[in-house]
């Protein structure tokens, strides 16, 4: 059937869970221990997860988190640290100078207005009210508060990444002129809710093993819009060494290695 395996998106974590954040999820080749990514379940563990995203690989953010949170098991302890030990546990990530700057800044507001470094309740907020919640912080743009609702919240949200960016353009989605800020508003109107996770999460991939070339992808949309269904596309997938067998073995892989959402 499926040219990929079913993906669905992590459970929703209740309002009055008691949160923990020092779990460690299946392994990445090449790390060590400490530096395996630990599991998100809070949101500022997710949060500050996408702030180390920014501007590296998954890779080097994965080791960069993990290793921040072997070091710092709190976020408190995150906040009240002298800001060279938290850039020497993120170096890895990059920018970590910068990186640490905003993730106090946030931590401290945190403490200063509710006197603690949590930020559970954006889970009782409305969508609007915790996208602004989290834009008034200096360096979570659109992409990254868009990753939070929907990884961590579980809101139909559509992160636009710079392959799900260019993939769009690629395909007349949104006009070649458009900037990532105004494609994720377009998408993220126009994307049906059901399938915004799973779209998101395989245009990343097919980016990322592709490089963003949309040839093969172009062709199947249009024969499937002129009414060829089946026809052409369709039958490209199975042929040996086809798409449809790089990528089953591409998700393999990834699944293997604690999933390709990252």
């Amino acid at each position: 059937g499926s040219v990929t395996p079913a993906l669905l998106a992590p459970a929703p974590v209740p309002a009055d869970a008691v949160i923990t954040s020092t779990a460690i999820v299946p392994v990445v080749p090449g790390l060590t221990v400490l530096e395996q990514p630990a599991a998100r379940k809070c949101v500022l563990d997710s949060l500050v997860g996408t702030i180390l995203s920014q501007n590296t690989t998954d890779s080097n953010s994965h080791r960069a988190f993990g290793i921040l949170k072997a070091r710092f098991p709190t976020w408190e302890s995150v906040r009240v640290a002298k800001p060279k030990l938290v850039e020497d546990a993120i170096k890895s990530g990059g920018l970590a100078e910068i990186k640490v700057t905003r993730i106090q800044v946030i931590l401290n507001t945190l403490v200063e207005e509710r006197g603690q470094a949590c930020m559970e309740y954006l889970r009782g907020m409305d969508d609007e009210a915790a996208k602004k919640e989290l834009s008034r912080f200096k360096g979570v743009g659109p992409k990254t508060v868009s990753c939070v609702l929907m990884f961590c919240l579980q809101r139909a949200e559509f992160p636009v990444d710079t392959h799900v960016w260019k993939i769009a353009a690629g395909l007349g989605w949104v006009p070649k002129s458009a900037t990532r800020d105004t494609a994720y508003e377009h998408l993220n109107r126009r994307v049906p809710d059901a399938c915004k996770f799973d779209l998101h999460v395989l245009l990343v991939e097919h980016g990322k093993v592709y490089k963003n070339d949309v040839k093969w992808l172009k062709q199947a949309v249009q024969q499937q819009l002129a009414g060829k269904g089946e026809v052409g596309w369709a039958e490209a997938l199975d042929q040996p060494g086809g798409i449809k067998a790089a990528a089953e073995q591409h998700f393999a892989i990834k699944s293997g290695n604690g999933g390709v959402c990252g």
